[in-house]
């Protein structure tokens, strides 16, 4: 059901070098041995969603690849090769090509994070961390050690982020493994750890005792979300409730698990054997984990059931994914989670998102309102608060 998502975040294609043919997909308890955070639901609703403009780039291809910071964003498009810079005002600041593969190629991009408006990190399906520079210049470019261990990578997923000159992403494949393993996650480290500057390449972090993953049962494949905020590592499996919070002083230490208590969070369960969704559901998946100094955000959709899924066969499936009803959701650490906070259909994706108290960008959902006739839509966000909430 994953190809039910907009064309922007989502796009598949086929490249025999990498996966030797295979058509991939590619393209946003409270018991542990580890601490944990009960998270509990804050008995005020919080805040509301606003949209307060929006302003249009010009910008005809396919976006397979966003990302935003503080006034300046960037699109990716696989087709060309090609990272596209604008600012909040909607005006192109700057167009680089790049070529496919080689020494200074960034073809096949799957991760793209902006850390500031001159730093751009990148991952790319031929195993590559590249750092670009504000006029989009290549500074730094690491081949990582060996092949990624699955066949299917999911485009602009935030799956890695930078501290210093150190990258931690996740990047399957050591010793040959493979995350469709059944007790892949419970045998092997969450998160690769690189350094730019020497490529000394290491295994950190180990799945929490929570985690559904620790079942002997094959689970339909997750994605890893990865933000970082000063010393903290947050983690989380896209098709998991549950947010982890690792200390990069220690990744042998067990994290801090942050339940997200969602209303409504459709799961495939797990099975004894490989046998995939046979529930008929569209999963709820968390698209998107955005720490700041108090707490965190997160962005999910929550899923729908077989009986919903079924009354929607007749519709193209790039509008499923809008039938569903899409949440942000706050986490204070003193004061626990905020109630959700409704998305509105039209958008697609969040983008720029720094703390509660700052306004940030999303992208329109083109496809609810006809082709992409030249330009895309960006809303201009903030939430509000309802009541007395964080400060």
């Amino acid at each position: 059901m994953l190809e039910n998502r907009p064309k922007y975040v989502f796009l598949y294609m086929t490249h025999p070098k990498l996966f030797h043919g295979l058509h991939l997909l590619v393209a946003l308890v409270l018991f542990s041995c580890g601490k944990s955070s009960s998270g509990g639901e804050s008995d005020n609703e919080g805040y509301t969603f606003v949209l307060l403009d929006s302003f249009q780039v010009d910008y005809p291809k396919e976006i397979h690849g966003a990302a935003f910071q503080d006034s300046l964003g960037v699109f990716y498009n696989f087709r060309d090769v090609s990272f596209t810079t604008f600012d909040s005002n909607g005006d192109i600041v700057m167009e680089k090509i790049f070529p496919e593969e080689g020494e200074d190629g960034l073809g096949y991009v799957s991760g793209l994070k902006m850390k500031s408006p001159s730093s751009i990190l990148v991952q790319t399906l031929l195993g590559e961390i590249a750092l670009l520079g504000d006029s989009l210049n290549l500074l730094e470019k690491v081949l990582l050690p060996f092949d990624a261990g699955t066949p299917n990578l999911r485009s602009n997923i935030k799956s890695l982020d930078i501290h210093g000159d150190d990258v931690y992403l996740y990047y399957p494949g050591r010793g040959g493994r493979n995350p469709l393993e059944k007790g892949y996650f419970k045998e092997n480290r969450l998160l690769e750890r690189i350094n730019l500057q020497t490529g000394e390449m290491v295994p950190v972090f180990n799945l929490a005792p929570d985690s559904k993953f620790n079942q002997d049962l094959y689970f339909e494949e997750p994605y890893l979300h990865v933000a970082i905020h000063e010393t903290a590592v947050y983690v989380a499996f896209d098709n998991e409730p549950i947010i982890y919070r690792y200390q990069l002083s220690d990744t042998d230490a067990l994290p801090t698990v942050i339940p997200l208590h969602a209303a409504r969070f459709i799961e495939v369960s797990g099975q004894p054997i490989p046998l995939g969704n046979i529930e008929g559901v569209y999963p709820g998946l968390i698209e998107g984990i955005f720490p700041f100094e108090s707490g965190i955000a997160v962005v999910y959709g929550e899923g729908l059931d077989k009986e919903e899924v079924e009354k929607l066969a007749t519709l193209s499936p790039k509008y499923v994914k809008s039938q569903q009803k899409n949440w942000l959701k706050i986490y204070d650490n003193e004061k626990g989670w905020y109630g959700e906070i409704p998305i509105p259909a039209r958008i697609a994706a969040l983008l720029g998102f720094d703390n509660p108290e700052k306004e940030f960008f999303a992208l329109r959902n083109e496809e609810l309102f006809g082709a992409n006739l030249g330009s895309v839509t960006i809303y201009r966000c903030r939430i509000e608060k309802l009541v007395e909430g964080l400060n």
